[in-house]
């Protein structure tokens, strides 16, 4: 039986997995890099998702690695709010991308690049015109022979007929591929709520 100090002990052993050490400092979000030769330009948010909150469970599985982060995004037109914690509700990372001045915050430096969380964030809930703005040298499309409906839907990211990228969504979960670096992301989509005026002023205050 876990005790809670072996619980926290575990907590904290998984958070040196992921923090490296703490930043504040602005990083200018130029292209992610998603392969060798092929880079996404981050996109505001669009209208559907504007003023919108997220909260999901996000499960990571590389290299035997099987990891579990909960998720809070917070959206509005002018900013994307990404907080990381342990399932157990210990703080790993904040994230927040200005669009504006087209700049992200970080106030952890973490052992995968925030960008390409954002990036396949996007990849994942942006729309597919709105994605392919972004893209340089590929291309995401609806995949084709699947049936896309309310409730099950799958995109592809293409880069001539090599597959970068399979996005399958059923109901509340979505599963990410990256198929060039064998790595899945699963999010499960665990509440979603409309952000009030308030919560949109205390953002803007709390911005460094």
């Amino acid at each position: 039986m876990l005790t809670p100090k072996l619980m926290q002990l575990i907590s904290v052993m998984f958070i040196s997995l992921w923090v490296v050490s703490c930043a504040n400092k602005p990083i200018e979000t130029n292209a992610v890099a998603l392969s060798d030769t092929v880079s996404y330009q981050l996109q505001p948010v669009p209208e559907l998702l504007a003023n919108k909150g997220i909260q999901a469970l996000l499960e990571i599985k590389h290299n035997k690695r099987d990891e579990q982060v909960l998720l809070q995004v917070e959206m509005t037109s002018d900013n994307i709010l990404v907080s990381g914690m342990t399932v157990e509700g210990f703080s790993l990372f904040n994230i927040e991308w200005q669009v504006n001045t087209n700049r992200a915050v970080v106030d952890k430096v973490i052992s995968i690049d925030p960008l390409r969380i954002l990036a396949e964030l996007q990849l994942s809930l942006w729309p597919l015109d709105v994605i392919n703005q972004g893209l340089s040298s590929a291309l995401i499309i609806n995949t084709k022979g699947v049936k896309q409906t309310a409730h099950t839907k799958q995109r592809t990211v293409l880069q001539g007929e090599t597959v970068l990228y399979t996005i399958k969504q059923k109901n509340n979960v979505m599963v990410l591929l990256n198929k060039q670096q064998d790595y899945a992301l699963t999010i499960k989509e665990l509440a979603r709520w409309e952000l009030s005026e308030i919560d949109n002023i205390s953002t803007e205050k709390e911005r460094p």
